[in-house]
């Protein structure tokens, strides 16, 4: 028998859920309504029903494994470098990656907020400003996060989930990426005058300084394992 999760995590699933774990709770399992009304947020559960019995047993131990390396492609100064082959990504160690069924309750709520995310460009729900109404808040059962698989990927950034049954599962990692580079600041300027007082030239008096950065990302991606297959490849890029 599979050791599942089944203890509520403190972990986000996206930056959505961030959003939402600072709405008041709504229990979608007393609740017969898929919209709840809470302050300002319009509350949207999907429609289908969360089932826990279907989440175990996708989750049961089957022969296909879904392996892949997690990685970045910053910069030294933190920026992203589009474009990169596999040799110049960053692999990213010691980082948990989830797995999650694709049931049918979860694949409604992750559509739902990729269109709502994608709309507003990315907003944090708190600085939309809709006229006439309030925005949506779109949110899944609680108990999506007690059904779920989890590793560490290693050194090399590489990660596997073993033992899968054939169907549709959800990959999600974040991740504080931090670095640092040696830059200059400006620390004063000298301006350079004619006989008639005039400024003909200047110059920016520099010193070398370390300077530091971090970012948040995170990575998400569905696999879909066929029953003729044993062995899935899945990278993760975060970003």
């Amino acid at each position: 028998m599979r050791n599942l999760f089944r203890t509520k995590i403190g972990v986000s699933l996206s930056s959505a859920l961030l959003i939402a774990a600072m709405l008041p709770q709504t229990s979608f399992a007393d609740d017969s309504n898929s919209t709840a009304n809470t302050g300002q947020y319009e509350i949207v559960y999907p429609k289908a029903q969360f089932d826990p019995a279907q989440a175990s047993a996708m989750l049961a131990e089957g022969t296909a494994t879904i392996e892949g390396r997690l990685y970045n492609t910053l910069d030294i100064t933190g920026r992203s470098m589009p474009g990169l082959v596999e040799s110049q990504r960053s692999a990213v160690a010691g980082v948990k990656i989830r797995l999650y069924p694709a049931t049918q309750h979860f694949v409604e709520w992750q559509k739902n907020d990729a269109k709502q995310r994608s709309k507003f460009n990315d907003a944090p729900l708190v600085k939309l400003v809709n006229i006439g109404k309030r925005p949506k808040a779109y949110r899944f059962d609680d108990r999506v996060l007690q059904y779920r698989l989890e590793t560490t990927s290693d050194q090399n950034g590489n990660f596997s989930f073993p033992k899968l049954l054939p169907g549709k599962y959800y990959l999600y990692s974040e991740a504080r990426i931090e670095g640092s580079f040696m830059g200059t600041e400006v620390t004063g300027r000298t301006t350079y005058t004619n006989g008639y007082g005039q400024v003909v030239a200047a110059r920016d008096e520099t010193r070398p300084k370390e300077h530091f950065w971090f970012r948040e990302l995170a990575a998400n991606k569905y696999v879909d394992v066929k029953p003729n297959k044993s062995n899935i490849e899945a990278n993760l890029k975060l970003k």
